[in-house]
């Protein structure tokens, strides 16, 4: 690649990054992602013979320049042609749990085709618009029919550098800072990456509908503890409690009558059942100011 702007082997250097010297030389271009053992390569996102630039940014394949290349569906079926970029992402991340996962989970599925399915009870809107349609407090420009793309988050940090997931300063190869230790001091700079779709006045002040201010600057909770980013098939909000956090400390563990789950109790409302930082949460409920929810 000519000049620093383009410099991908600067990208594949990065703290997280896609590691394709690794594994390049064992891709085979007839391999099926169903069974193959998981690498990954450039052939694997890009189509050398197609491959054009793209001034617009939306979620099709055709948006992000990786033309005729292979893909997995919603429903894991092979598909010839990728239609969009998620589907080109599946190919690794959408058939099988991931060997090392971040962090562990009350639900502890990482397979992210599993954590989209618009089955489930919340999803970040990458296949289909969220289900929260009463979301509020957002950034300009989104709404709740609003859909975005795996590289809305998982791009290079370099603004106005190389587009696309080939690797970051900040992990999993995510565009902007998106802390996962808890306890971590509350900054924007902490949590960008939400706040470049949240409103953080809105989300840290009385208009939202549960206590975001309390644990997450007052506490100094990550979101992550209560929040999985991808999805959760049990609960709305995003909600599936982190129970062993990225060193192996337990983060949230069952409460003293020996539950562990989250309860939507009505419009903006919830219960929580758990023990964090210390404190015992035995059905503890969260009634809401006049204001909606401001986490999908």
């Amino acid at each position: 690649a000519g000049g620093s702007a383009k410099d991908l082997q600067r990208e594949f250097r990065k703290f997280s990054a896609h590691p394709l010297e690794q594994s390049e030389s064992i891709h085979n271009s007839k391999e099926d992602p169903r069974s193959m053992s998981r690498h990954v390569a450039c052939s694997d996102c890009h189509n050398v013979h197609t491959v054009r630039a793209a001034a617009t940014q939306d979620r099709s394949v055709s948006a992000h320049a990786p033309e005729g290349v292979r893909g997995i569906s919603s429903s894991g079926s092979r598909l010839a042609q990728a239609n969009f970029a998620y589907e080109v992402c599946y190919n690794c991340h959408g058939m099988a749990e991931p060997a090392r996962p971040a962090v562990v989970r009350r639900d502890p599925v990482g397979n992210t085709r599993a954590k989209f399915d618009p089955a489930n009870a919340s999803f970040h809107p990458v296949v289909s618009p969220g289900k929260n349609q009463e979301i509020t407090g957002l950034e300009p420009g989104f709404t709740s029919s609003s859909t975005i793309g795996c590289t809305d988050c998982h791009n290079s940090d370099s603004l106005g550098g190389t587009r696309g997931p080939h690797g970051s300063i900040y992990e999993p190869i995510l565009e902007r800072e998106y802390q996962l230790q808890d306890p971590n001091p509350e900054s924007y700079k902490a949590y960008s990456l939400c706040y470049k779709c949240h409103n953080r006045a809105v989300l840290l002040s009385g208009q939202s509908a549960f206590p975001h201010k309390l644990h997450v600057v007052d506490q100094q909770a990550s979101c992550a503890v209560c929040h999985d980013a991808h999805g959760s098939r049990d609960n709305t909000r995003l909600i599936n409690f982190m129970t062993r956090g990225k060193n192996g400390s337990t983060v949230v563990s069952a409460s003293s009558s020996g539950r562990l789950e989250y309860q939507t109790t009505g419009r903006s409302q919830g219960r929580c059942y758990l023990r964090c930082h210390g404190s015992d949460h035995e059905g503890k409920s969260f009634p809401v100011s006049s204001q909606r929810m401001v986490t999908r």
